[in-house]
């Protein structure tokens, strides 16, 4: 009779781990959660270690690793621990606690500063002595406006977007530019140029000019 040779079945278990067994282990990017910031959102609550412990479910010793950047948590400690600091994710990536510098200034229309000039209308829309390193204007050209030469020309950069008309941008020592409506012309300020609308309609345009750093 021939030997029969038996294939004994492995009885380990799948290589394969569970994707919620995987999340917990994995731990936050680096530098995505400094143990300063989160003893800093800890004492703005005016809570001890204790106390966010028992709200998180944590242990005091893991929470006191984290805040002194002895331990790097994982996703699964982390979402407890912003859960039990009743902070979001947007939050804590954005941070959003220098609140106070946040601010919106409403014009209405008419309030604004208005440059007259018999060849372009200009709207201050941001600028002048609260922001003195950005200018952002709403130009308005007549057709048949008289142009002077290209002698406009200052520091900084520039950003030209045509919201309605054509625009016709002279460059000293380059070739016009004709612009239309949705184009937009990034370039130094130092180079000395003159607008004016490109035939029979009124141009209308956005410019926003921002000092050189």
């Amino acid at each position: 009779m021939g030997t029969t040779t038996k294939i004994k079945k492995s009885s380990a278990k799948s290589a394969v781990r569970p994707r919620a067994e995987l999340a917990e282990e994995a731990s936050v990017a680096p530098g995505a959660v400094t143990g300063a910031r989160v003893k800093q959102k800890r004492l703005e609550r005016g809570w001890s270690l204790r106390h966010l412990a028992a709200q998180s479910g944590l242990a005091i010793s893991t929470i006191s690793k984290i805040e002194n950047d002895k331990m790097a948590p994982t996703v699964d400690l982390f979402s407890r621990l912003l859960a039990a600091l009743q902070t979001t994710p947007g939050e804590w990536f954005f941070d959003t606690s220098n609140a106070e510098d946040a601010f919106f200034k409403l014009q209405r229309a008419g309030s604004k500063t208005v440059i007259e000039h018999p060849a372009v209308r200009k709207e201050v829309l941001l600028g002048g002595s609260e922001h003195r390193d950005v200018l952002v204007m709403r130009m308005l050209y007549p057709p048949h406006a008289e142009v002077t030469e290209e002698t406009v020309a200052h520091v900084g950069n520039e950003v030209v977007f045509v919201i309605r008309g054509i625009l016709e941008m002279r460059f000293r020592g380059r070739k016009k530019v004709i612009m239309n409506p949705g184009d937009s012309l990034h370039f130094s300020s130092s180079i000395p140029r003159a607008y004016r609308a490109h035939g029979d309609e009124e141009c209308e345009v956005m410019m926003v000019w921002r000092k050189k750093t």
